[in-house]
């Protein structure tokens, strides 16, 4: 009888050491964080991405052109992640069905880059966030959602350097 409670002892131990959650596996991961807190680990790539207007001028009769930026358009950004697993995309999709008029459905959101080793090698900032739609579909047999969320405006943390 003692053997089977050590026994059932060393199975409970080896049960918890192996439901902690490893890093996501490759030579990068995302992590995706709002409300201070890590919430989706979202797989590569995150696609956005900016266009700026260039504006010729001409002062009076000069034959010379001036540039200078204009209006700056952003893309939507896209973010795809597992339903299920732990890893899972359940902060994401509460945030999708939250009602757009409660106080705090817009967020600023952190995009961190990391090397496989867990090294931060970049970071991008998201202001203003909404999500627009989400869809799901299978890669290589696992489901996950991709949602699309529209942002303000985004800037990268020079301050991180991998």
């Amino acid at each position: 009888m003692r053997l089977y409670a050590i026994l059932f002892a060393l199975l409970a131990f080896a049960l918890i050491i192996n439901a902690r959650p490893a890093l996501p596996d490759g030579p990068f991961s995302t992590i995706l964080q709002y409300d201070a807190r890590y919430q989706a680990y979202p797989n590569n790539p995150i696609e956005f991405s900016t266009f700026t207007e260039i504006v010729e001028t001409r002062v009076g009769g000069s034959p010379t052109v001036t540039k200078s930026p204009g209006a700056t358009t952003y893309s939507a950004l896209f973010i795809t992640a597992p339903v299920s697993g732990f890893y899972n995309d359940s902060s994401l999709k509460a945030w999708y069905t939250e009602d757009p008029g409660t106080p705090g459905h817009m967020k600023d959101m952190v995009l961190k880059i990391r090397t496989g080793s867990g090294v931060v090698q970049t970071q991008y900032f998201f202001y203003r966030t909404t999500p627009a739609s989400r869809t799901t579909g299978l890669i290589h047999g696992i489901t996950y959602a991709t949602y699309i969320y529209n942002y303000t405006t985004f800037e990268r943390d020079l301050g991180v350097i991998g």
